[in-house]
């Protein structure tokens, strides 16, 4: 026997009541914990107790919901309809692929994290009464912002130097890194797997050059080519440009030799081999685990004499062009230049008097003349006032002569340091007088030279730890026939005399 409920009774049980969901606009960055809310209420009252889920989408071009992206968790309704969820934006969390894996599929792609547009829908339900509702709002990831720093670097002009960079989310202490196939959290602030780029300001003008007005820029200077494969079909790179078999061009002897190089402004003739212009990229290098990229390069100047030892402020620069999850960022660093072994045949002599430079003078002159020796290393820097200047001698930092001592920036040599003392000025004609003196100013060592009463081509010289270096030359002019330059004072006296016998006869 079947039962049926009267019409009237069935109209008569009570009906699901729709609950509002108000969903607010979420911005948010990547790598970041977004705080995502749905206020709920019912007959325009807030409806305390509802468990509310939250569910991220991609949007369609037109705004509207596409694939699901992750379940954002759920939470109930306070006393004021709120309901509030924490969802972390790392890639690896919640069904997301990380970034980082290798050949990623159209599907796997959609189903990362990345700036965009995306969807939030927060579904509510009363288990209770069985009320529900949904409601919708948009919701705008954005790149992460980073910082990059760089170590400062100190070391001996002409060494290879390791430029270190560290890609840094500086809101974050922990990253989802992607290794062997597997996603890791662990504690730390670095961004691993993106590609920086490194540069020398060499010259100083602060432009960090890249070739852009052509060519490639490779080991200092601009190229039509690195490799092979910058060249059309079937050219072949050889010397820096594209050309077809595999002969390069002549040594060149001129600038003008090269005028036809590659294409490109500015060339020149380094070594016997053609050049286009300085520039200042150095390469690339990819961050890891924690977010650490670096690159060696040269210091050894180039023809130009650059870079030239001293502390060469925001010199050098790392970039990051920025990704769908990270924001481009660029920054700076300090290099510190420190000459390299003196060599006293690259010292300079200047001879003056009150600051203007002397060529000749009289025989007997009185007057000291000024001789400045500006001592370099085998690399052409001055050193300054501030500098050591040393030799290098005999046996390594594990059994270093007496009196020396293993280069502390190095550590693999044993030098020698050397005082004013230890330099001696010398003159073929006349002499020297008084020790010489280095200015704190400068770092440029100076004596004092007379030219004695023989006549001729004076030399002038320096010797440290017996090699002689620099030369200067004076001519020494006889002015014995006179006297007239270098002892004017005679003239006066002579002349008085003359004055007052005369005066003496005529009275």
């Amino acid at each position: 026997m079947r039962l049926f409920l009267p019409l009237s009774l069935l109209f008569a049980l009570p009906a699901q009541a729709q609950l509002s969901v108000e969903v607010p606009r979420v911005l948010a960055r990547y790598s970041d914990e977004a705080s995502m809310e749905a206020t709920v209420q019912r007959d325009g009252a807030a409806a305390q107790g509802v468990l509310v889920n939250f569910t991220l989408y991609s949007a369609q071009e037109d705004g509207s919901r596409g694939e699901q992206l992750c379940g954002a968790g759920s939470q109930r309704s306070d006393d004021n309809g709120i309901a509030r969820v924490l969802l972390a934006l790392d890639n690896g969390l919640c069904d997301t692929t990380h970034e980082l894996k290798p050949d990623r599929s159209e599907a796997e792609m959609a189903s990362s994290f990345r700036q965009g547009e995306y969807v939030l829908v927060a579904n509510a339900v009363d288990l209770e009464a069985g009320d529900a509702g949904e409601g919708e709002g948009r919701f705008t990831l954005l790149p992460e912002q980073v910082s990059l720093e760089i170590q400062p670097l100190r070391r001996v002009a002409g060494d290879d130097a390791l430029l270190v960079a560290e890609l840094v989310d500086s809101d974050d202490d922990h990253d989802l890194n992607f290794t062997d196939g597997s996603v890791s959290e662990i504690s730390q602030r670095g961004v691993q797997g993106r590609r920086l780029t490194f540069y020398l300001d060499r010259d100083g003008d602060s432009t960090f050059y890249d070739c852009q007005a052509g060519g490639l820029c490779h080991s200092g200077h601009c190229v039509g080519c690195i490799e092979s494969s910058d060249c059309e079909a079937g050219q072949n790179c050889v010397g820096g440009e594209c050309l077809v078999g595999d002969s390069p061009r002549a040594m060149c002897t001129s600038d003008s030799d090269c005028a036809d190089f590659a294409g490109l402004r500015e060339t020149r003739c380094v070594g016997g081999q053609c050049y286009g212009e300085v520039c200042d990229k150095l390469g690339y290098g990819v961050t890891d685990v924690l977010g650490r990229a670096s690159i060696t390069f040269s210091t050894i100047p180039n023809e130009e004499g650059m870079p030239a030892a001293g502390t060469l402020e925001n010199r050098m620069r790392a970039e990051f062009s920025g990704d769908d999850y990270y924001a481009a960022v660029a920054s700076t660093g300090t290099l510190t230049l420190l000459p390299d072994v003196v060599d006293i045949r690259g010292t300079t002599i200047e001879v003056t008097r009150a600051g203007e430079p002397v060529a000749e003078v009289a025989t007997g002159s009185i007057e000291g003349l000024n001789v400045v020796a500006t001592l370099r290393d085998r690399w052409g820097n001055a050193f300054g006032p501030l500098d050591s200047i040393y030799t290098q001698v005999g046996g390594d930092c594990s059994s270093c002569p007496p009196e020396a001592t293993c280069d502390p920036i190095r550590g693999d040599r044993c030098v020698f340091y050397h005082q004013a003392e230890d330099l001696t000025f010398n003159a073929s004609l006349g002499f020297f007088f008084g020790a010489p003196e280095q200015s704190q100013e400068t770092g440029t060592f100076g004596s004092k030279w007379r030219p004695g009463e023989e006549a001729g081509e004076a030399k002038l010289s320096v010797t440290l730890a017996g090699e002689e270096g620099g030369e200067a030359f004076v001519t020494v002019f006889d002015d014995s026939g006179c006297g007239c330059q270098q002892t004017p004072g005679f003239w006066f006296i002579g002349l008085a005399v003359v004055l007052v016998a005369r005066r003496r006869r005529f009275r």
